[in-house]
C-alpha cells in the first residue's frame, strides 16, 4: 500500500501551510469573511472530496469508452454548531457533460 503525506504548519494565528513531499503547498486561514485569503481547512476538506469523487467518475468514463466534455461538482456540508464542529451532512452535487 503506498503512504501519502502532508505536513502542515502553523504561519501565525489564523494562517496554515500544507505542503506535501512534491514540494507543492497550499495556505489556508480561518479568518472572518472580510478578511479571507485562503481556503479554511474544512472548505479544502470539501473540495478534496468533490475531487477524489471527480477522478474516479472520469476514470470509470473513460473505461468505458465515454468522452468527458465538462464535469462540475459542488460539495456543500453542513455542520454541528457546537465543539467539535464536525460535518454531519454532506452533499455533492454532480454536473456532467459527456
Amino acid at each position: 500500500m503506498k503512504k501519502v503525506a502532508t505536513t502542515t504548519r502553523l504561519r501565525s494565528d489564523y494562517h496554515f501551510e500544507s505542503s506535501n513531499s512534491s514540494g507543492n503547498h497550499v495556505e489556508m486561514d480561518m479568518l472572518p469573511p472580510d478578511q479571507k485569503q485562503h481556503f479554511s481547512p474544512t472548505e479544502l476538506l470539501l473540495s478534496a472530496l468533490a475531487g477524489c469523487a471527480s477522478v474516479d467518475l472520469v476514470q470509470m468514463l473513460k473505461k468505458r469508452k465515454r468522452t468527458v466534455i465538462d464535469l462540475e461538482v459542488t460539495a456543500e456540508g453542513s455542520r454541528r454548531e457546537t465543539d467539535p464542529r464536525g460535518f454531519v451532512d454532506i452533499k455533492l452535487k454532480f454536473i456532467l457533460t459527456s
